[in-house]
């Protein structure tokens, strides 16, 4: 039908007139306005929906141009809850991936040894075999590795005189000695080397003033006795598993000495203990054997008497010792060789400790 200015009406029912190219037919609506009018994509959408009519934007989301352009998003889902507690406060509730209660399997299905009350994790039923055992370090680290449940043998030179504690009398510088006393320990899963002279006892002193003799004598015990304790040990060391090797160096193997300690013999001796160490770490790792070294710095024991006969070395080694102002007692030594040898330190190798009050503060 003809329209009032003459020209024929189009048709209510779609835009645009088959033929025209458009980004998609809508259906005409009285909510739409103007009859015919394309989809609202230039316009700003009402609340109800697009302008074409054609369907009602999604509740709650922020408008669209067009329900053909909507793109829907999810939210990543939240790996635990927050509850109310009975004190107000908000907990986050536990999800599956929560960390495993002590003393159950953790992720690897693997489960931790249980700490025997007195003890500690493995230790009951354990051998170890300390030189030097008799006096001053190597008594403080028998005592604390009794405490902790082991069974204890000390090799030097005179009996020990702790109660518990098995005595071989014998030398760290014979090598068959040293075979024995190992085959005579059974099964055996620690070795402490803290056998030592003091080199001041058998005449060293700087490189310009001390013989090759009391060089010898020196690396003799401090060294070479740990070297041959360490192979003597070996072979029953490898077949058990978690089984550990304790050295004892000194702060002045990591520092040089200095001052009024110039024992170079000495100091040579304790520098070369750390190295050994790290070469038996590294042979050792593959059979789960570990092996870490302590260094002390002054301690209170029968090689430390000139330090304690002597006002003015003793007020120097307090200012090198700051965080106690005086010798450290052999116990808090003992207790880190301990710790070293049980299962709580399964994952500490090649390691050098050193228990110096402070001393390389400075």
């Amino acid at each position: 039908m003809p329209s009032s200015r003459g020209r024929p009406r189009r048709s209510r029912t779609t835009w645009p007139p088959a033929g025209r190219p458009a980004r998609h037919r809508t259906r005409w609506s009285p909510s739409a306005g103007r009859p015919g009018r394309r989809c609202g994509a230039r316009r700003s959408p009402t609340r109800a929906g697009c302008r074409c009519g054609s369907r009602p934007a999604p509740a709650r989301r922020p408008a669209m141009r067009c329900w053909r352009r909507v793109r829907t998003t999810t939210r990543p889902a939240r790996s635990s809850r927050r509850t109310c507690g009975q004190d107000g406060g908000m907990t986050p509730t536990r999800s599956s991936t929560s960390e495993p209660a002590s003393g159950s399997n953790d992720s690897s299905g693997s489960t931790r040894p249980p700490v025997a009350e007195g003890g500690v994790a493995g230790a009951a039923g354990r051998h170890a075999l300390v030189t030097g055992g008799a006096s001053g370090i190597g008594a403080a680290a028998c005592t604390a590795l009794l405490a902790d449940g082991w069974t204890v043998t000390s090799l030097d030179l005179r009996p020990s005189p702790l109660a518990g504690v098995a005595s071989v009398v014998g030398d760290v510088t014979d090598e068959a000695g040293l075979r024995a006393a190992v085959a005579s320990t059974g099964p055996l899963h620690a070795l402490v080397c803290s056998a030592g002279v003091s080199g001041s006892s058998v005449g060293d002193g700087p490189v310009w003033s001390a013989d090759a003799a009391a060089f010898d004598a020196v690396l003799a015990v401090n060294l070479r006795g740990a070297f041959l304790a360490a192979g003597a040990a070996w072979p029953a060391l490898v077949a058990q598993p978690g089984a550990a090797i304790v050295t004892v160096s000194s702060v002045l193997g990591l520092t040089g000495g200095g001052g009024p300690f110039r024992s170079h013999a000495y100091i040579a001796a304790k520098g070369g203990l750390v190295s050994l160490t790290k070469a038996l770490a590294a042979a050792g790792a593959e059979h789960g054997l570990r092996a870490n070294c302590v260094a002390p710095g002054l301690v209170r024991t029968p090689l430390a008497g000139r330090v304690s006969s002597d006002p003015a070395l003793s007020e120097w080694v307090a200012a090198k010792q700051p965080l106690l102002g005086d010798l450290l007692d052999p116990a808090d030594v003992g207790g880190l060789i301990a710790f070293l040898c049980g299962d709580a330190a399964r994952a500490v190798t090649a390691q050098t400790i050193a228990v110096d009050a402070g001393w390389q503060l400075d």
